[in-house]
């Protein structure tokens, strides 16, 4: 799911862990382990929202400039970033 993409994504224990489930060969062979650092809120809002707006081209979307024809989602900050991410306190549309 999503926020659990995102956690792992962001907290570098966490997917550790969630590598260390997994069998070896799997592990091994997994884009995120060659990942060793932990992702920011700007880089992940960019990686979700602004990066595929660009890579299709909407110039109106992926960014809060004038005109700019945007959904904005407020989360409550939480250490568990799979909990913050499951819900947003408010959503703008």
């Amino acid at each position: 799911s999503y926020p659990h993409l995102i956690r792992l994504l962001m907290d570098r224990g966490f997917r550790e862990e969630q590598l260390a489930r997994l069998h070896p060969d799997v592990a091994a062979n997994c884009a995120l382990k060659g990942i060793t650092r932990e992702l920011t809120l700007d880089e992940i809002a960019v990686m979700t929202r602004a990066g595929p707006a660009k890579l299709l081209g909407l110039r109106d979307r992926g960014h809060l400039a004038v005109g700019a024809a945007a959904d904005v989602a407020v989360y409550r900050e939480d250490a568990d970033r799979e909990r913050m991410f499951a819900t947003p306190r408010h959503l703008f549309k």
